[in-house]
């Protein structure tokens, strides 16, 4: 996630990701290669993890969300995110953002259960296993 600079009761300014020539592409439009798309959709799903260890669910998580600059994969948009012990929708939130990434994982050629993924996601928080 983009480091924050300064906040109030009602925004917060977040560092730019780019350069000068422009801002950081989205996930949804860079071209890896295989390997390369592996790490990355490992350190996004090792993301949704921290996220949740810390009572988070984005809620949105998608390649369009998701900015990619000199290898690395920062998720943004986060004003949606919910705490899992106070919205019932919870799980089908985090099932839809694992799914989104399982999706664009498998446009890059690999393999990934959405179901099994998210249901062990929610697994480990709920219950430690």
């Amino acid at each position: 996630m983009p480091r924050p600079i300064i906040r109030n009761e009602q925004a917060i300014l977040m560092e730019y990701i780019g350069d000068e020539e422009g801002p950081a592409p989205l996930l949804q439009h860079v071209r890896l290669d295989r390997a390369t798309a592996e790490a990355v959709f490992a350190r996004l799903l090792d993301n949704v993890a921290l996220f949740l260890s810390r009572d988070r669910v984005h809620g949105d998580l998608s390649p369009y969300n998701i900015l990619y600059w000199q290898g690395r994969a920062t998720i943004i948009d986060l004003p949606q995110a919910v705490d899992p012990n106070l919205n019932r929708n919870a799980e089908t939130l985090l099932a839809r953002d694992v799914a989104n990434l399982c999706s664009w994982a498998r446009r890059n050629g690999i393999h990934a259960d959405a179901a099994r993924i998210s249901g062990a996601l929610w697994m480990q928080y709920r219950f430690g296993r």
